[in-house]
């Protein structure tokens, strides 16, 4: 490297774009970030879809269309 700044960004980007987001860790079950944060939004769409459903169906009838 030419100088000590151009040594530091090398380090830095591969330590923050591809050490911290390929490796697993123990503290996200042994997952890498990315895994662990796909993971974690496709749980989270479905704990937002299930409860759509559920006040959905919950809802009262709309006035004057009561059920007979």
């Amino acid at each position: 490297f030419k100088t000590i700044n151009e040594a530091r960004q090398v380090l830095f980007e591969y330590i923050e774009v591809f050490y911290n987001r390929q490796r697993v860790q123990k503290r996200l079950g042994y997952l890498s970030l990315i895994q662990w944060v796909k993971q974690w939004q496709r749980q989270a769409s479905q704990l937002v879809a299930q409860q759509i459903v559920r006040k959905s169906v919950d809802f009262p009838s709309w006035p004057g269309r009561e059920e007979k």
